[in-house]
């Protein structure tokens, strides 16, 4: 990560698919234009593809376009800002928390019969101490 980018999640493709979700504790509160706009185009997908192939898909083209009707009319709803002329994304943002360095260690189990991941943030790790005792 370079930290002068100002970005939570940096180098993430435009589709916004490979980031989801982005808060950094993630909750049902949070809601992306992204995501919205991707099930509204899969709807009309799938609409498409129902009129094409009818009888292929059990619920048919006019469950489909429906679905993605409101799908689109959620997206407008809840994501346009008319002042920033701008789909945005909602939600709880940590914009004045701070991250951690944490190294995840592989640790054998008390019984040594199997492998058991733990996370320690990085100044504990300097100082030797990692996994559980």
């Amino acid at each position: 990560r370079d930290p002068s980018d100002p970005r939570l999640n940096a180098l993430t493709l435009a589709s916004g698919l490979d980031d989801y979700p982005r808060a950094t504790v993630p909750g049902p509160e949070e809601r992306h234009a992204d995501l919205a706009a991707w099930l509204a185009f899969g709807a009309r997908v799938l609409a498409g593809a129902a009129h094409r192939f009818p009888g292929v898909l059990a619920k048919g083209a006019p469950h489909y376009e429906a679905l993605g009707a409101d799908l689109w009319a959620a997206l407008e709803s809840r994501h346009w800002d008319e002042a920033s002329g701008a789909y945005l994304d909602w939600g709880v943002t940590a914009g004045e928390g701070s991250f951690v360095d944490l190294v995840v260690f592989k640790c054998a189990s008390r019984d040594g019969g199997s492998q058991v991941e733990a996370a320690a943030p990085l100044e504990t790790a300097r100082r030797g101490r990692g996994c559980p005792a």
